[in-house]
């Protein structure tokens, strides 16, 4: 498939054993692929009603025998008669009017291809090969053979790829009408010499049958409309059951082609700011609100007339209904984003449930076991001294001084809270960080302080007020206690410290200090510390360093990591949210400041990043700026000579993608600092944390008995990989919870250059990616553990989680352009000014984003 191939696979670290959440099967029937149509187009639940009826005309002795996805495909395992492909016409009845309107339908099959037994076992006994499309195709329809199941039996819901959740079940209580269930996830792998089906416990949140108003309470409008965006109610004021699908809140948009359209207060107006157009109204028809309209029509009276009426029409013809005389429909699945609360009631709910391991000899499907590899962890480096692994993956600051620090910096601090409790417990706070500060090398001088404001930062203009008084100081660093939950206030300190004023900014939580009021400050010194780590990063410092002879063969003087991620806006978004794309690289062997650059993506949710070229262009700008000032190598070169790109936040459907369309990219952007023939080589590792393979340690040898999970630095390449793609899954960490099961990582190389060029025997090549990889989960500069990523990547999802913070104070994307003028240059310089996000240059090359 064009990726990179494996050499070998590796032979570093201490040798041991893990269960694997895999099954193993084997394909034993024919396999016969058809497609469907539908005529006239059907969509949704609609589409999957109209083909179950079609399926119910098939006879058959054997209920297994025919399967589908209900969308487009079906398999046989007997290839079908030319009157079994039809077309057939189906007479489609809705349950409900929500599910649209009765209609006769034309279905007909069409035979796509065949899946015999015999190909597939030669190809895994290595007799034959099998192309990459024949594998595709293969897993798909081995997938839609394990989801059939759920998709027709009652009381079975699937979410997303593989997701089956009991409908019926318990639904664990997250508050704000949302709820959690456990289901279960199954998909079929590739493996070397066998075929697997990945088998793991999987959790998803639900909206609790009941009062609808429940979702609405303490939630602001954005919030409501998206969790209630085609939400199903049922409505009992006609005097019978109904079942309504919300559209949204009422807009002043709605019904404007009408002849009477409704008058609308503003978006999300409640039961007394909608009036509409009645007919029936006494003594003659005229508008009436809808807190009114109910109580003269079906005499009821409202108990909450204030909450924001829900829209169960569409926009050309709108129905408001009043939440209260709403229920929601148990089953519905909610993509929503939790409150802070509701994730540490799911981690709560997630942690109670495992996959029980196997007895030995057990005679039914069984686990697969898989050999592994524990590597030694690198050794952390301080100013003065190595720190004290006080177990694997875990050391201990104190009492140790930065690698670099020794800042010159002016510093204050504003205090959001004015009671007497909270303003003592900060003023501690803010002594025991100008110690700390101290202690740890981070500073020369004591802190600058100028009057702290005694209350939280409401709006706009009072931020504005602060910056100013913070800059006619010549403030380096503002420190601000906040309020509890003032994302609000959070948001806007970082806009106007970040890309307005080029102030560094630390925000605290004040209800974290509170806590360590209340408990003696235990905790206290852990959490100045994380506080101080912040701090000299901003500053352009470097934590620690890891001994970096023993981490790789590749001289990281001439070597440039990057990390690129892209985030996509959560489902609760609205649709002109953007995606955002960060690319960070170190600018040195230290490998201890990875300045970012930030861009907005102007298709949302577009996993390929668009401006690629020019990030790396001011990555490898900046690298010969440093360059510069502690001189070339000694062979005369400024620039880096590898570049190891460690890519997160693509799909596995999407890797070849990379190479299609963004590998040229980075080699364009290579061409203004390189000899066409003296071009740099690259490597580009996928980094994939949204997989379902996990390991559980099969005996006492190397166990984490903390967690119960196999020991940080396991590595696993072989049993669930194939032997031709160089993957490998890396768990680096330890669980953050006693009985929760860790997610490794998975590394798969999708192109190599480096280590080509460089001629390394087969298994140190692969040993060597390995052990550097696994350094790098060691360097993340704001923690004294590893980390469940790579730092490259790491940091590239935090300066992707910065520049949301921006979102709401920057420009709206620019209307698209006729199609006759797509290539404009005017259109085309609004689009760069929209997806570019202008650091201040006061914080561009530092690690603002920290």
């Amino acid at each position: 498939e064009g990726y990179a191939r494996r050499q070998a696979y590796g032979r570093n670290g201490q040798e041991t054993k893990l269960w694997a959440n895999y099954v193993e099967i084997k394909l034993n029937k024919d396999i016969h692929r058809y497609s469907i149509t539908v005529a006239p187009d059907a969509r949704g639940k609609k589409l999957g009603s109209i083909i179950q009826d079609f399926l119910a005309s098939y006879t058959t002795n054997d209920e297994h025998s025919i399967v589908t996805d209900f969308r487009s495909t079906l398999l046989a395992s007997k290839k079908l008669t030319n009157d079994q492909l039809g077309p057939k016409e189906v007479k489609y009845e809705p349950e409900n009017p929500s599910h649209g309107k009765p209609g006769t339908y034309e279905v007909e099959l069409k035979y796509v291809k065949s899946f015999f037994a015999s190909t597939l076992d030669d190809y895994l006994a290595f007799k034959k090969p099998l192309t990459g499309p024949d594998k595709n195709d293969t897993v798909q329809a081995l997938n839609i053979f394990f989801n059939h199941h759920a998709k027709v039996t009652p009381n079975l819901a699937t979410t997303g790829a593989g997701k089956v959740f009991l409908t019926n079940g318990e639904l664990r209580n997250l508050g704000a009408g949302l709820g959690a269930r456990k289901g279960f996830y199954a998909s079929v792998r590739f493996a070397t010499s066998r075929l697997l089906v990945n088998v793991n416990i999987s959790h998803g949140i639900f909206y609790q049958p009941g009062d609808l108003y429940r979702l609405m309470e303490g939630n602001n409008l954005e919030r409501i409309a998206s969790l209630l965006k085609k939400l199903k109610v049922e409505t009992t004021h006609l005097g019978r059951a109904a079942t309504k699908t919300i559209n949204g809140l009422a807009d002043r948009n709605d019904g404007q082609n009408s002849p009477n359209p409704p008058h609308i207060a503003g978006f999300g107006a409640s039961s007394d700011g909608v009036q509409f157009w009645w007919k029936e109204k006494k003594p003659a028809e005229g508008y009436i609100s809808v807190r009114q309209f109910f109580l003269d029509k079906y005499g009821k009276r409202l108990n909450k007339p204030g909450l924001s009426v829900v829209n169960v029409g569409n926009k050309e013809n709108p129905i408001y209904l009043p939440p209260e005389l709403c229920t929601v429909l148990p089953g519905q699945v909610a993509k929503t984003k939790l409150s802070p609360n509701q994730t540490t009631e799911m981690i709560g709910f997630a942690k109670k449930f495992m996959i029980s391991l196997p007895p030995e000899n057990n005679q039914r499907p069984s686990l697969i076991t898989v050999p592994a590899r524990v590597l030694t962890s690198p050794t952390v480096r301080y100013r003065d001294s190595d720190a004290n692994m006080k177990m694997k993956g875990k050391w201990d600051l104190m009492g140790r001084k930065f690698s670099k620090g020794n800042h010159r910096i002016r510093w204050s601090y504003v205090l959001a809270s004015s009671t007497d409790s909270n303003r003592r417990v900060q003023n501690e706070f803010i002594t025991g960080l100008e110690e700390q500060l101290r202690l740890t090398g981070t500073t020369q001088d004591g802190h600058m302080q100028f009057a702290p404001l005694a209350h939280k930062v409401p709006d706009e203009k009072s931020a504005k007020e602060l910056f100013e008084l913070a800059k006619q100081k010549n403030i380096d660093l503002l420190v601000v206690v906040l309020v509890y939950g003032e994302e609000a206030v959070y948001n806007r300190i970082k806009y106007f410290g970040d890309v307005v004023y080029g102030i560094a900014t630390v925000c605290i939580d004040g209800e974290k200090l509170d806590k360590f009021g209340k408990n003696a400050n235990k905790g206290l010194k852990q959490y100045l510390a994380n506080v101080t780590m912040k701090i000299n990063l901003k500053m352009g410092g470097v934590n620690h360093r890891i001994d970096s002879n023993k981490l790789t063969n590749l001289d990281l003087d001439k070597t440039m990591i990057v990390g690129i991620d892209v985030t996509h806006p959560p489902p609760s978004a609205t649709q002109d949210t953007p995606s955002i794309a960060a690319m960070v690289a170190n600018v040195d062997s230290d490998l201890g400041q990875w300045p970012a650059v930030i861009k907005r993506q102007i298709e949302a949710r577009r996993e390929m990043v668009s401006g690629l070229k020019s990030m790396l262009e001011s990555r490898l700008q900046l690298w010969k700026d440093r360059s510069s000032k502690r001189g070339p190598f000694k062979d005369g070169n400024k620039m880096p000579r590898n570049i190891l790109v460690y890519r997160d936040g693509v799909s596995e459907g999407q890797y070849k993608q990379v190479l299609d369309k963004e590998l040229p990219l980075l080699r364009k952007a290579c061409e203004k600092f390189y000899p066409p023939k003296d071009q740099p080589k690259f490597t580009i590792v996928i980094v994939v944390k949204r997989h379902n393979t996990r390991f559980y340690p099969t005996g006492e040898d190397l166990i984490d008995r903390d967690t119960s999970n196999p020991m940080p630095g396991t590595i696993v390449d072989r049993g669930v990989t194939e032997a031709m793609n160089w993957d490998f899954y890396l768990q680096a960490h330890q669980a953050l919870k006693r009985t929760g099961t860790v997610r490794p990582i998975h590394y798969f190389v999708a192109m190599d250059e480096i280590y080509q060029a460089r001629k390394l025997p087969r298994e140190q090549t692969a040993d060597d990616l390995e052990t550097l990889t696994h350094g790098l989960c060691y360097i993340y500069g704001r923690s004294t553990n590893s980390v469940s990523v790579c730092t490259p990547a790491y940091y590239a999802d935090r300066a992707c989680d910065r520049a949301r913070c921006y979102s709401q104070f920057l420009p709206r994307p620019p209307p698209p352009p006729a199609e006759d003028q797509t290539n404009d240059l005017a259109y085309q310089q609004r689009l760069d000014a929209y997806e570019a996000i202008p650091i201040h240059r006061n914080l561009s090359n530092r690690m603002f984003y920290i």
